[in-house]
């Protein structure tokens, strides 16, 4: 081959070689940047997102207590009415039978 041909190739090598290496550092640079960028982003949206979590559970808690006072309020009054209902029936039986029999002192004394 013709020294020059050759010594021209030899020169377009290493330019290319120098570019490369160029666009190489370029892109390590950049990648680590855009590393660092997105990892700075992704503690960001972590703090974000457990700050929300945080405020949901807080408010579902609240709202879960609320809840359930109001139904325990419900049910005690429920149940006051169911009990009410129960002692009125049970007196109703429990007089009439009261009257019916009398206790005789005879019987008593067995």
């Amino acid at each position: 081959m013709d020294p020059e041909i050759r010594d021209a190739f030899d020169r377009l090598a290493a330019d290319l070689r120098g570019e490369i290496r160029s666009v190489d550092t370029g892109l390590r640079t950049f990648i680590g940047e855009l590393a660092r960028d997105l990892r700075a982003e992704i503690r960001s949206g972590d703090a974000e997102t457990r700050a929300y979590v945080d405020a949901s559970v807080t408010a579902s808690a609240a709202e879960t207590r609320a809840y359930i006072d109001t139904s325990a309020v419900e049910t005690r009054r429920h149940f006051d009415v169911v009990a009410e209902a129960l002692r009125g029936d049970i007196r109703s039986l429990a007089e009439p039978m009261a009257i019916s029999k009398p206790v005789s002192s005879a019987s008593r004394s067995r």
